[in-house]
């Protein structure tokens, strides 16, 4: 099974480039064990996608944040928070 949830914030700010930059933080679960952490965070994903943007990049215009996961039953689930944008200077 493969599931995405999208969110669209609706203020938008003035674009550096057109080169759209995504970051992700994703946790694995092993029934009946987890890695680390059980869920994802956002905040390492946005601060992910501000690390691949080029220099000069403050926030994210136009950005979207999703879920995205991968389940294997009955024993394997992969799930993941997305930020993507384009670079703003603002």
């Amino acid at each position: 099974m493969y599931r995405v949830e999208r969110v669209r914030p609706a203020k938008d700010r003035p674009v550096f480039t057109n080169q759209k930059v995504e970051g992700e933080d994703c946790v694995a679960l092993i029934f009946p064990l987890f890695f680390g952490r059980f869920m994802p965070d956002l905040q390492r994903a946005y601060d992910n996608a501000i690390e691949k943007a080029p220099a000069g990049t403050l926030s994210l215009s136009n950005g979207e944040v999703y879920n995205r996961g991968f389940f294997l039953p009955p024993l394997f689930f992969i799930r993941c928070v997305v930020v993507s944008g384009l670079p703003s200077t603002e």
